[in-house]
């Protein structure tokens, strides 16, 4: 049997993938991604479950403590310190008022945990800061993200 994509006429086996009869690769990968796309919530909620998965967590965790592993992490450290530059001397500028005394670790604003980190509405504002509890400060995030704000 020879198979022919039925969208641009493509016959070589090689651009088939297996069990796929009437698309090339090509257009098979466009047909799932839009089908993904069409159904993001439910891939959202799918993949989230996946990474989840004991295994999964198990499996990034040991591949964390290989050198492989531990320069991955670093890549990625160096990569988010380019895009961020201006996030990283934010970062550092509260955590050097906080050594010296100039600010005072704050309660959460929200729920009065005394677990509270510094979040910035606008980085380019190093030292004018919220205090939030890690759950408050993801939520606000969140929110800023559906807002369309970014700091």
């Amino acid at each position: 049997m020879i198979r022919c994509c039925i969208v641009c006429g493509e016959t070589r086996l090689s651009m088939f993938y297996a069990g796929v009869t009437n698309l090339c690769a090509e257009h098979w990968r466009d047909k799932v991604k839009e089908h993904r796309e069409l159904n993001a919530d439910h891939y959202k909620a799918y993949d989230a479950a996946r990474a989840n998965r004991p295994d999964r967590v198990e499996a990034r965790a040991k591949y964390a403590a290989t050198p492989e592993g531990r320069a991955a992490r670093a890549r990625a450290n160096k990569a988010w310190r380019q895009r961020n530059k201006q996030k990283l001397s934010a970062h550092n500028a509260v955590s050097k008022a906080l050594l010296r005394g100039k600010i005072k670790r704050q309660p959460c604003e929200q729920c009065q945990s005394q677990k509270a980190e510094a979040h910035h509405e606008d980085y380019s504002k190093p030292l004018v800061i919220r205090w939030l509890c890690d759950k408050h400060h993801k939520e606000r995030h969140k929110q800023m993200f559906m807002d369309g704000i970014e700091p």
